[in-house]
């Protein structure tokens, strides 16, 4: 199964939906990136890849909560990715780590 997203501004997911999007971002990033930032994006996103801070670019966005959105948002608009792609905001933490 893909990812879950719901975009918005704190939109949560359930505990299922959350398992789903481990198990999606599994796929495209390494154990040990994985194991390290699964509870940073549990707190900081509920593991939605379209979760918003508050809405302003100013704020974060994602699932690590970029901060400013708009260094995700220029990320992944230069590769041709949405911003709440998880796939493209793993590829962004494997290779920013």
């Amino acid at each position: 199964m893909g990812w879950i997203i719901k975009v918005g501004v704190q939109q949560y997911l359930t505990q299922a939906q959350k398992e789903n999007n481990a198990q999606a971002a599994s796929r495209v990033m390494s154990l040990e990136a994985l194991c390290g930032l699964l509870g940073n994006m549990d707190w900081e996103s509920s593991l939605n890849p379209g979760n918003q801070e508050t809405g302003r670019t100013s704020d974060g966005y994602g699932l690590i909560q970029w901060t400013p959105a708009t260094d995700l948002i220029n990320w992944c608009g230069a590769r041709d990715y949405h911003w709440y792609s998880g796939d493209a905001q793993c590829e962004l933490i494997d290779n920013e780590g």
